[in-house]
């Protein structure tokens, strides 16, 4: 079974359910062989921009298997003997998935910038394991946050696999493929009209839904997929052959979000494109 991601960025819960309640119709009830999940259709980022936060819900991964705008929200709690446990969910459509790949320890010193939590290097969990997240020493005994989730590609598949387990249907732990052209399409997830995700992201000013609008929009106009800063010139080039005039050798955003202080946009970009 292939899951085959196509950069909607409004994919939810309720969509993945929608795709496995298929497979529950078709008879399906386990599968013996693989299930892989293809994000190749646009480039995979583990993150928007470096120089921001680990920690910050706006700043996630990018991929074209991107599921609730890629963040989870935790749930945590530290008893007296300082032993923490935490609970993460992919939360949509009246749907929470708990996602069990999130390991948690504590942080040696304080955490830079006073943030709470941080992308772990080599730090153990409080179950022995590796841990993929340090938390400050300062940390509140209780709370709740929403992280960022870095890995979507298979973080999406995971909670395909648990909400088809749902469903009825038993899949093996997924692996990263591409989908064959002879595959036979079981179901399709359409996303919302273009004009209505972006009535949505200028009213949300959501980074990941403005990465993935210019990734497939980028793809659509160079006929191949590119990475984040040939899909960015690729725009430019367009936006020049559109509105000559406005200067677009010095166009260079970097990303589609405006998430980064290295990208450059001038006045005149921004007035030719609103005009």
């Amino acid at each position: 079974v292939y899951l085959q991601g196509g950069g909607d960025p409004l994919l939810d819960n309720g969509a993945l359910r929608h795709l496995a309640q298929s497979l529950a119709a078709a008879g399906i009830r386990r599968v013996k062989g693989r299930f892989v999940y293809d994000e190749s259709s646009l480039p995979a980022y583990n993150r928007i921009d470096a120089l921001q936060p680990d920690a910050a819900s706006y700043n996630p991964g990018i991929s074209a298997l991107s599921l609730n705008f890629n963040r989870v929200e935790l749930q945590w709690q530290r008893e007296k003997n300082e032993t923490f446990s935490a609970v993460t969910n992919a939360i949509s459509d009246g749907l929470v998935i708990p996602v069990e790949s999130f390991a948690f320890g504590a942080a040696d010193a304080r955490l830079p910038g006073g943030a709470p939590f941080m992308r772990s290097n080599g730090s153990v969990g409080s179950d022995g394991e590796e841990a993929d997240w340090v938390f400050d020493p300062s940390l509140a005994d209780k709370g709740y946050a929403w992280l960022p989730v870095h890995e979507a590609g298979i973080t999406t598949a995971r909670v395909f696999r648990s909400i088809a387990e749902g469903v009825g249907v038993t899949l093996p732990e997924p692996e990263p493929g591409v989908t064959p052209a002879s595959a036979r399409v079981s179901d399709v997830s359409q996303s919302r009209a273009l004009p209505e995700v972006l009535r949505l992201l200028l009213k949300h000013s959501n980074n990941l839904t403005a990465e993935l609008i210019g990734l497939n929009t980028a793809r659509a106009l160079a006929g191949r997929t590119l990475p984040l800063d040939q899909a960015n010139a690729e725009v430019g080039r367009w936006y020049a052959g559109l509105l000559p005039g406005a200067g677009w050798v010095s166009y260079a955003p970097l990303n589609f979000s405006g998430l980064t202080s290295a990208g450059r946009v001038t006045p005149d970009h921004i007035t030719a494109i609103l005009a």
